[in-house]
């Protein structure tokens, strides 16, 4: 991947941590002419995770015992003369127990209202230290089907995804 922002540092990763999936990931860069860039605030580490900077925290338990966080930021993979293009942008994550959801703002919406369901997850690590961050990390990453067209319905519903991070800073994290 070959970003418009420098590759951030690993040790001071802040927000959303995600690389999709590598094999998409592999697949656009082996493209002649394709290519991602981020932008609005994402950033890429140098082994290509992607990092979506924190918006809103942790509104915890806001619906119906949903613990929610908001990431700004979006990425954007072209190849094919255009062809190909998957964008994703503004990832908010919804948890509740060990279950979760992403969601990211639809590529059609221009007033970025309408949110498509990309994948769902099963929250693993968890930990949050008194002077540390606040992170967890979620294991079984699959494609939502709501998911399947962002991808031009390459993927089937249930794919396996990369496994993503949170981290926040505990001044961030709330409740």
């Amino acid at each position: 991947m070959s970003p418009a922002a420098p590759a951030a540092p690993d040790a001071s990763l802040v927000g959303l941590r995600w690389a999709i999936k590598h094999s998409f990931l592999d697949y656009v860069a082996k493209t002649p002419d394709g290519r991602a860039y981020v932008d609005q605030g994402a950033s890429v580490t140098a082994s290509n995770d992607l990092v979506f900077p924190p918006r809103q925290a942790r509104l915890k338990g806001a619906a119906g015992g949903v613990d929610t966080y908001e990431f700004g930021g979006e990425v954007h993979f072209v190849a094919y003369g255009g062809m190909l293009y998957v964008r994703i942008g503004d990832p908010v994550i919804h948890v509740c127990g060990g279950a979760g959801r992403l969601t990211v703002r639809s590529v059609d919406d221009a007033d970025r209202s309408i949110r498509v369901e990309l994948a769902t997850f099963t929250v693993g690590d968890t930990g949050s230290g008194v002077a540390g961050p606040t992170q967890w990390h979620a294991t079984d990453v699959r494609l939502a089907a709501e998911g399947v067209p962002v991808f031009a319905d390459v993927y089937s519903t249930g794919e396996p995804l990369a496994p993503l991070q949170v981290r926040l800073p505990d001044a961030q994290a709330c409740g």
